[in-house]
């Protein structure tokens, strides 16, 4: 598959889903501006390591996984 192809794949899925990661980050954040910072970070690191990401997995348990990893940093 293209990079470019892997591009609107990813934003696809974080359209689909981007939702869903900010109702877990707001669950696990002190406040709403801290998980909206967080899901910032979390999308950045998302693009940055979609090479990583196995199409046919879930993407949200990837999110969510990365997320819980800066919830813990903050």
């Amino acid at each position: 598959m293209s990079r470019a192809e892997d591009r609107e794949h990813f934003l696809a899925l974080l359209g689909e889903h981007e939702a869903q990661l900010m109702g877990f980050l707001c669950a696990i954040a002190p406040n709403y501006q801290d998980a909206e910072d967080l899901l910032q970070q979390t999308v950045l690191t998302m693009w940055q390591k979609l090479g990583e990401f196995e199409r046919g997995t879930s993407f949200v348990a990837w999110g969510r996984k990365l997320a819980r990893f800066k919830a813990m940093n903050l």
